[in-house]
């Protein structure tokens, strides 16, 4: 029951959110203010039931204020909606810290106030009542065709079971595609978190910046969707206390004294891009390469490119702040970004423009469940190959490889070098090199497996296997139709400390 009241107090504050931080934050029309009234009544009336005093004190100083313009004996202002973003901001806080449970009437046994306690731990998922139907539907399906093929079978009517094991197969497809689809949520909830965060941030600093939002109905897998929350909001501080200029250098430089931070979502084939654009000052890259040259990441007299200047940002441990305030300089910067986006599969990228702005772009897969592979042998063993990240194939005899003294292989394709790693010989599934290359494209960049052969595409379900995981450079594991089990190649993480070593060769040269 608490959980269930916690759930939709929250459910009522995110309601305000979307309307305070919307396009239509500062002309809220009658209706709005209404919605946003019956908002706050809700919150202050469980709030009240949990005891929380402090949130119905704020709730009902947010009514208040709205039974005022919604009665038009107040004005609907900017400062209006930044005092009731504000109420709402403090009893959100009060909602996720508050020990409630032990408090509750009733709770006066230890054995109450435990059961209570794991109540509100319960993680809850909601389900539309036309997908859960239909996952009724397809199981009732499945068990007439079970019941069916087990009749035929002990007949000996190979056809019927034939036919029955077809139709048991499509069922099962469907039933899995709809399974999976009840774990997809919209972004729309993260879109709500990332407005706010740049509401309180902007005032923090004192900057004025609007929000907007495109795609937030894009759907992703609910466990992405909390992952990949605490790096965009990073990013967004990042953007806010750095990227953003204060009110008098964007008029010196003949911007708008509102600055402008945009967060777009799309999804391009199987995996969900985010973007978060601002318009601010973008990256100094003299500074940047001054900086790295003065720690050592770069050597004195190397040139390097802009693209490769800025992501010298991605750096462990690089920053351009000098000062360690509440926002940022503290030496946790934009290589844990990376490093997390990457643990899910993903990458992030980075573009500036001086005096126009940065972009920072994130992919991540839609779901961690599901990967669409490619089949690569190696001696006897055979691995998965994530899809999304082969750029093409082709035979060894036709490639320029070349192998230093020092036994580290490059490939020259188009122009472009890159290492070149035996994954047979890597993993220790052979002793020889293979037939063929495969180009992959990591978050650190692109490089060169070798493999024996190229076999056909899979798509699999991903099991883990965190005991081999972190040391040899798997994903995870999936069975083949065959009843094989495959180890699925974590590319980023194979091929990443070559990438890594190759550059840091070149910085230093």
């Amino acid at each position: 029951m608490t959980a269930e009241f916690r759930a939709e107090a929250i459910t009522a504050l995110e309601e305000a959110d979307a309307l305070l931080l919307g396009p239509r934050g500062e002309a809220l029309a009658a209706d709005d203010v209404a919605s946003l009234f019956r908002a706050f009544h809700n919150v202050k009336a469980i709030a009240g039931f949990l005891h929380l005093d402090d949130a119905v004190a704020l709730a009902t100083a947010a009514e208040t204020s709205l039974a005022g313009a919604r009665a038009g004996t107040r004005a609907v202002t900017r400062e209006l909606r930044d005092e009731v973003l504000a109420a709402a901001g403090a009893i959100r806080d009060l909602f996720d810290h508050a020990p409630v449970a032990a408090e509750l009437p009733g709770a006066r046994s230890d054995a109450g106030r435990q059961a209570l306690v794991a109540g509100a731990r319960v993680d809850c998922v909601k389900i539309e009542t036309r997908r859960l139907d239909a996952m009724v539907d397809l199981a009732s399906e499945l068990a007439v065709l079970q019941a069916a093929a087990s009749a035929a079978h002990r007949d000996d009517a190979r056809e019927v079971v034939t036919k029955s094991l077809v139709a048991m197969a499509k069922v099962v497809r469907e039933l899995q595609a709809l399974t999976l689809a009840v774990r997809m949520v919209p972004l729309g909830g993260l879109f709500r978190t990332v407005g706010r965060m740049v509401h309180d941030t902007a005032a923090k600093t004192g900057k004025r910046i609007s929000f907007e939002g495109e795609g937030d109905s894009t759907e992703i897998d609910r466990h992405l969707a909390e992952q990949i929350r605490e790096p965009l909001l990073h990013i967004v501080r990042n953007a806010v206390d750095h990227g953003i200029e204060s009110a008098v250098e964007r008029r010196a430089a003949g911007k708008p004294e509102t600055a402008r931070i945009k967060l777009s979502a799309r999804r391009e084939e199987s995996r969900v891009v985010i973007e978060i654009a601002d318009d601010g000052r973008g990256l100094d890259r003299g500074r940047i390469l001054a900086i790295a040259r003065a720690k050592g990441i770069v050597g004195p007299t190397t040139s390097l490119s802009d693209a490769a200047i800025d992501e010298l940002v991605f750096h462990p441990g690089f920053s351009t702040s000098n000062d360690v305030g509440e926002l940022s300089g503290r030496g946790v910067g934009l290589d844990v970004v990376r490093r997390n986006v990457q643990a899910l599969r993903g990458y992030v990228r980075i573009h500036s423009e001086p005096g126009v702005g940065t972009t920072f772009r994130v992919a991540v897969p839609l779901t961690l469940a599901i990967v669409e592979g490619t089949l690569a042998s190696c001696g006897e063993e055979t691995y998965i190959l994530p899809s999304y990240a082969i750029v093409e194939t082709f035979q060894r005899s036709t490639a320029a490889v070349a192998t230093l003294p020092g036994g580290t292989s490059l490939l020259r394709l188009r122009g472009e070098v890159m290492p070149v790693l035996s994954v047979g010989r890597h993993l220790g599934a052979c002793e020889r090199d293979g037939e063929v290359i495969v180009v992959v494209d990591s978050a650190s960049g692109r490089a060169a497996i070798v493999v024996d052969q190229i076999e056909a595409q899979r798509r699999v379900m991903l099991k883990p296997v965190p005991e081999v995981a972190s040391t040899h450079g798997f994903g995870g594991a999936a069975v083949l139709p065959d009843g094989r089990v495959a180890l699925v190649l974590d590319v980023d993480q194979l091929v990443g400390p070559l990438v890594d070593a190759r550059i840091r060769q070149e910085l230093t040269a």
